[in-house]
């Protein structure tokens, strides 16, 4: 188990490796940023984020190119509802996630930040914008305004959306023009909207902080290291499905260039 902790210490430290376009051109910002990632609420909700951020070779690597989406809404038992967030118009420059385990997607317009607070059944988007974009919520079903805030989509469970964005509602889609300041859009399932969303942000805080206390630190681990030790705790969490504790394999890593990869998540959880 040393050897292994000691090999991972060193894969940690190697410099990323050039990052090549579909073109070919060289562009090392985008090195640091992985093409999608997954996020889940530890306990039986997933989704994965595309975040826009090219991959080299994606047909190689059997990847399909996507602009940034949230797609794949996983719910436990009930498996994937069609649901999709997507946004074909946002420049992205970086993705990452965060130690308060919420992926933040920097673009040209400004900042967003996904967030899904442990043992919860929400979903948060929150932005802050400098230049107006819009962003489409498409399912095959119904979607049905409760109020201005709030919206239901008639999916085999209910799909709650609460936002302060202007929308417009289709048969079955949402558009929001986001403008320019924070706002915000929440998404439940199976669970009324919450308002309060300083208190789901405090949950997230807490929970999280609260779960890295927990581990268990290797014992000689540099201090310089630990946040990027903690990151790796929760990239291997949210890679996890939360309902049967399996993880995700793929011709794709979820970080191009660094030493996680999805493909090998069990044998380091091992």
């Amino acid at each position: 188990m040393r050897v292994l902790f000691i090999i991972i210490l060193i894969l940690i430290s190697l410099t990323p490796l050039p990052y090549f376009s579909q073109t070919m051109s060289y562009q090392r910002s985008l090195s640091y940023s992985p093409s999608y990632l997954l996020l889940n609420n530890w306990k039986d909700e997933s989704i994965w984020i595309t975040t826009g951020i090219p991959i080299p070779n994606p047909q190689l690597n059997g990847f399909i190119p996507y602009p940034f989406s949230i797609r794949n809404l996983y719910i436990g038992k009930h498996g994937i509802l069609n649901f999709t967030l997507s946004a074909s118009n946002l420049s992205v420059s970086s993705a990452y996630l965060t130690l308060n385990n919420s992926v933040v997607i920097e673009s040209m317009q400004g900042n967003l930040s996904i967030i899904e607070p442990p043992y919860s059944p929400y979903l948060l988007i929150l932005f802050s914008i400098n230049s107006t974009f819009q962003i489409k919520l498409t399912s095959n079903t119904s979607i049905i305004s409760i109020n201005k805030t709030s919206l239901l989509i008639n999916a085999s469970l209910p799909i709650y959306v609460l936002s302060n964005i202007t929308h417009l509602v289709k048969k079955s889609e949402i558009d929001f023009v986001i403008p320019k300041g924070k706002t915000f859009i929440e998404i439940s399932v199976n669970a009324k909207p919450n308002e309060n969303v300083s208190q789901l942000l405090s949950i997230n805080f807490d929970r999280v902080k609260e779960w890295l206390n927990k581990s268990k630190i290797p014992n000689g681990l540099p201090k310089v290291l630990l946040n990027e030790y903690y990151l790796s705790l929760l990239l291997l969490k949210d890679d996890q499905n939360p309902y049967l504790g399996t993880f995700a394999a793929s011709p794709s890593p979820i970080y191009l260039y660094s030493w996680v990869r999805d493909s090998a998540f069990s044998a380091i959880a091992l």
